[in-house]
């Protein structure tokens, strides 16, 4: 399969840098405007927050490059790609890239910028399901900016060269864009605005959450016998309290995290819908932007979360609804870092449970 896009290590007349982490992702950006460069890059860790205020100055200080695992490199793609971003962009444009997480729905993203303005994202991928995530992502977006949505990104087409399938979107992410931060209000009332802008009234048997539910079911048997046995019991506290009842929601966008939002001088800005649901529960975002920040910034066990959580009858059943969704979100895509990803969460979702009965024991 030709590459559309690729690299090319060179010692004299490199235009980019490349540089990963020890989780095997990798970033390419041009040694010229690094710092607009740079905003491809999202370290959740302090040690990459650190890189990132560092690199910008290797470019004077070359020696320092092995000590962040940096190499100079060119970048290369096809005329076809380069037409076609040339035709949406408009030229002299420039690249900066993300060459994926490592798994199943592994992507390219390149970051399209002239000078010190950002103009775009393209996302590359080579599969079928990496094809339907984009034309959902597509469904999503349409839907939001027909409700007046306007902090997200517009999609501006999906296309294919060759093998390769493309997503291309706008972006309100700049330079001078900043961390989204713990949530707090900004992050509630996009939450909100969503909310009262795509919520309707249906049958819980025909909202999107329950066909992923439908899905999570067939994955089942790549869990032992003890983890199947804990989220039966989840599903069923959920079919108890929805099955053949109506209720109202509307889109979430189910990888609400700071790594996928940025505040710019026009407020919170949100992207990456791929795994979006048009109708789900309201706080299921909310629950995962804590609970992902509590594993991957603040890098606490299941016990700790749990005690951050503070589970309560009032909001015991809302984590569950979270928990049985991103578990089957990571079921489905089933490679071995998912399923590592899925224990732990059942060993959340289990602790949830129990601390049910705990509850359930203290009230008789």
């Amino acid at each position: 399969m030709e590459q559309i896009i690729n690299l090319q290590y060179e010692i004299k007349n490199s235009t980019h840098i490349s540089f990963q982490n020890k989780d095997g992702k990798m970033w390419t950006v041009p040694l010229k405007n690094m710092k607009v460069a740079l905003c491809v890059y999202e370290p959740s860790g302090i040690k990459g927050k650190i890189i990132k205020r560092v690199l910008p100055y290797l470019n004077k200080y070359g020696r320092l490059l092995p000590k962040v695992n940096a190499k100079t490199c060119s970048l290369h793609y096809t005329k076809d790609l380069k037409h076609l971003l040339d035709n949406i962009f408009g030229e002299d444009w420039s690249a900066s890239v993300f060459w994926g997480t490592p798994g199943t729905d592994k992507k390219t993203t390149i970051q399209v910028s002239r000078e010190d303005v950002i103009l775009g994202y393209c996302k590359i991928g080579n599969s079928d399901r990496i094809n339907s995530l984009f034309l959902h992502e597509k469904k999503i977006l349409d839907s939001l900016a027909n409700v007046n949505i306007s902090n997200v990104p517009r999609c501006l087409g999906c296309y294919k060269i060759g093998d390769y399938c493309l997503f291309i979107q706008s972006t309100k992410k700049q330079k001078e864009y900043r961390a989204a931060g713990k949530f707090g209000k900004q992050h509630q009332e996009f939450l909100n605005q969503v909310y009262e802008a795509t919520n309707k009234q249906c049958l819980f048997s025909e909202t999107d959450y329950f066909q992923e539910l439908l899905l999570m079911r067939q994955k089942c048997n790549l869990l032992n016998p003890a983890d199947q046995h804990i989220l039966n019991h989840a599903i069923e506290l959920i079919e108890g309290s929805y099955s053949g009842k109506v209720v109202k929601w509307g889109i979430q966008h189910r990888d609400f995290t700071p790594w996928n939002m940025c505040v710019t001088s026009q407020g919170l800005f949100v992207f990456d819908f791929e795994y979006a649901l048009m109708t789900a529960p309201r706080n299921n975002d909310y629950w995962h932007y804590t609970i992902q920040s509590l594993f991957y910034e603040a890098k606490l066990s299941e016990r700790d979360i749990l005690q951050k959580l503070n589970v309560t009858d009032d909001n015991r059943l809302d984590i569950v609804l979270y928990l049985v969704d991103i578990i089957g979100l990571y079921l489905q895509r089933g490679n071995k870092a998912d399923l590592d990803i899925v224990k732990s969460r059942i060993n959340l979702l289990r602790g949830v449970i129990e601390r049910r009965v705990e509850l359930e024991s203290k009230n008789k």
